[in-house]
């Protein structure tokens, strides 16, 4: 993953560095534009007026293209290993030149359903009570991240339901919880459960967390479980650069010590009685840093902190990968099909 991860973050870079260069090269005056900043950029005598001037139409020109400086956004949960590449001036990165939204990349989703999933006129059974819900990471879409986990899930009967939200997870995490909010209750009323089953990958794990703490999620939600998730954020470095190059205001807020994460466990609130949690993280973990303080504070009669490789010391699997690790989505069942967390004494199948 780490190699993956390395050579899409190299050719972002580069792709960003050679729309930063192509800005700065000299180009013919456009219609109606800079025509005498052209003409003072190409070596004609010009008045200190109108050297300002143009470099005012300069800053002009720059805002109504969308032009961006060059940087790089490597942290990500998106299984593909990089940001979405879409056509636009940066780097291949599409960004909005409206004037309220400037400099914002399009991080749209393909909106499709993974198989087996939103099915609005599926009724939960005896057997499983509560819906499910999937919640994926940052630069993450429900399309890509759970067509594995899904119809393995709604195969065993479940009403499985799932969201994209927050503009690929980038938006205001606070936001994104709203969103995972009002699509529990279009859930919750479409089948007529009390309660809703939520799992969710790395911010996807740690979000819902603040919907269960702040919106009301407590009588709305059976089970949290957390593939990788940040729930004490991330030392990682490279969330930073994710922050202020790829428009990413959650990357700033899954910092470790950050406001939000502060918030999130302030008092030592992590978990609330009637919720029942379970954490799957593995050692190889490169997003999520250190992976140990993705596991939360509970009593065992509602936590159970998993990681892969005391069960299976030969599973690799990192970050991105363990939404289809089937050693992880053996723990996601084994939570999902019981009362109570996972089952610490469980032995999953390793393959």
């Amino acid at each position: 993953m780490m190699v993956r991860l390395g050579l899409a973050l190299l050719a972002l870079a580069l792709s960003l560095g050679a729309g930063s260069g192509a800005a700065t090269a000299a180009k013919p005056p456009q219609p109606g534009g800079d025509t005498v900043g052209a003409a003072t950029r190409s070596g004609a005598a010009g008045s200190p007026q109108d050297a300002r001037r143009s470099a005012r139409a300069r800053h002009r020109s720059g805002r109504r293209s969308g032009q961006a400086t060059s940087g790089q956004a490597p942290f990500t949960d998106d299984p593909s290993g990089k940001l979405p590449s879409t056509s636009g001036s940066r780097g291949g990165l599409k960004v909005s030149t409206r004037r309220r939204d400037r400099h914002k990349i399009d991080y749209s989703s393909p909106g499709v359903s993974p198989p087996g999933a939103n099915d609005f006129d599926c009724k939960p059974t005896k057997a499983h009570l509560f819906p499910v819900v999937l919640v994926h990471g940052t630069f993450g879409d429900m399309t890509v991240s759970w067509n594995e986990l899904s119809p393995e899930l709604k195969a065993q009967g479940y009403c499985v339901f799932a969201l994209d939200y927050g503009e690929r997870a980038t938006n205001n995490i606070r936001r994104s919880a709203a969103q995972l909010r009002d699509f529990v209750h279009r859930v919750l009323r479409a089948t007529g459960a009390r309660k809703v089953s939520l799992v969710g990958h790395s911010q996807g794990g740690m979000m819902p967390r603040y919907y269960i703490r702040f919106l009301g999620g407590r009588d709305e939600v059976s089970d949290l479980v957390g593939l990788s998730p940040s729930n004490h954020g991330t030392t990682n470095p490279l969330a930073a650069g994710a922050s202020q190059y790829g428009d990413c205001r959650a990357c700033k807020q899954q910092i470790a010590g950050s406001h939000f994460i502060r918030q999130l466990n302030a008092g030592g609130a992590e978990t609330f009685a009637g919720i029942d949690y379970t954490v799957i993280e593995t050692r190889y973990d490169e997003v999520v840093t250190p992976f140990r303080s993705e596991f939360l504070d509970g009593p065992r009669s509602r936590v159970t902190n998993v990681l892969l490789q005391d069960r299976c010391p030969n599973d690799t699997t990192d970050h991105v990968g363990i939404i289809y690790d089937p050693v992880a989505l053996q723990w996601v069942e084994n939570a999902l099909g019981r009362n109570g967390p996972a089952d610490p004494k469980f032995h999953p199948v390793c393959l």
